[in-house]
């Protein structure tokens, strides 16, 4: 007789809060994951965006921009847009040419890019939760990950092919490529290699 009163009284007050705690806490970590995904989407967008212009003002004003992403274990990962009016290399070997350079010559062809503030005005960051894995392009082709990685855009509308890789923790990776010739990024919500796209 007990029991069965017991099973009519239904649920007694501590049971219930205790599912609603459960509930509260899944729906709590469910969001927070949605977040963090929203927060990548739009920053990937975003850099895709700065991609397309880059590649864009490149060709309207004559000039040879780069994208310039830095990586730092202690802060947030950022990138920005660079321009010169004196380099116009197209060819995949550029860097290795520049890393032949002496000291002084480094430093002085380094200056020759300024901050492209028309395009971006200052620095920009991904959240804090990702970070840029592998910056991969011809003229680094082996695609170590170093503090700062160039990506080039050129006066003749062209571009280096390359892919961005973006990561967290969890090892979740989307990959931007960037094509030599059409002026849109591709995103894709996994990781791949410059070799995928030879194929």
């Amino acid at each position: 007789m007990n029991r069965m009163r017991h099973n009519k009284n239904g649920f007694t007050l501590i049971e219930i809060l205790v599912v609603l705690a459960i509930i509260a806490g899944l729906a709590t970590i469910g969001v927070r994951r949605i977040n963090q995904t929203e927060n990548l989407k739009t920053s990937v967008r975003r850099l895709s965006t700065v991609l397309k212009k880059t590649r864009a003002y490149a060709k309207l004003t004559n000039k040879t921009y780069r994208l310039v992403i830095k990586t730092d274990p202690k802060e947030a990962d950022s990138y920005w847009i660079e321009s010169s009016n004196k380099l116009h290399l197209i060819d995949p070997k550029a860097e290795d040419h520049f890393n032949k350079l002496s000291d002084k010559d480094k430093e002085t062809a380094q200056k020759e890019f300024q901050p492209a503030t028309d395009i971006l005005s200052k620095p920009r960051t991904i959240p804090d939760e990702w970070s840029f894995e592998l910056v991969e392009s011809t003229g680094h082709p082996e695609g170590k990950k170093t503090e700062l990685s160039y990506i080039y855009f050129f006066p003749q509308g062209v571009s280096e092919e390359a892919i961005i890789q973006i990561t967290n923790k969890k090892k979740t990776t989307w990959t931007l490529y960037v094509h030599p010739l059409i002026s849109h990024p591709e995103i894709f919500q996994e990781a791949k290699r410059l070799k995928d796209f030879s194929k």
